[in-house]
């Protein structure tokens, strides 16, 4: 009798076993979003390209403006019911995933937020490690324009519904 590691559970089975994924809205490119504000605020496109040009000039020289981020959480709990509970907070916060793949030591997620009339649209990568009793992610999240505090907002947001599904898993 050999006692061989459990083999961990591939995330499109964690995903399949949480039900439905979002919308299924497609992502909106950049292009689509300056038309859009473009039609709803009368301002032309080319305006809007380059105010859009100039807010990445900006957040090159003022990093705290840059519209990406990155962040790195550990979650006290096992890999599959940490992947449960992410899967759950992204249904929870509307995101929809695009891509999802295993890794040698757990996964990683690609997850849209599609545009909407109150915010533009967002795009959050997130590895998921394997650390046994524990799981560390790795999320990076970008959007169009700059940050203005968004981006730490959205992953506060993320992680703090990933901790309340692993408080009701626990009960």
């Amino acid at each position: 009798m050999s006692s061989e590691p459990t083999p961990r559970a591939r995330i499109a089975d964690i995903i399949r076993d949480s039900g439905k994924m979002g919308s299924d809205q497609p992502a909106t490119s950049q292009s689509d979003l300056v038309a859009a504000v473009s039609a709803v605020s009368g301002t032309p496109a080319g305006v809007l390209t380059v105010s859009q040009a100039l807010g990445d000039e900006l957040a090159k020289r003022f990093p705290s403006l840059s519209a990406k981020a990155d962040a790195e959480y550990d979650l006290a709990a096992d890999y599959e019911t940490s992947g449960r509970a992410l899967i759950l907070a992204l249904q929870a916060c509307n995101y929809v995933v695009s891509a999802a793949f295993d890794t040698a030591s757990g996964a990683v997620l690609e997850t849209k937020k599609p545009l909407s009339l109150l915010s533009v649209a967002f795009t959050v990568t997130i590895a998921i490690a394997d650390r046994g009793a524990s799981t560390h992610l790795s999320a990076h999240v970008e959007h169009v324009g700059l940050n203005w505090g968004q981006n730490e907002k959205l992953l506060k947001e993320l992680i703090g519904k990933t901790d309340e599904y692993l408080k009701l898993f626990q009960a």
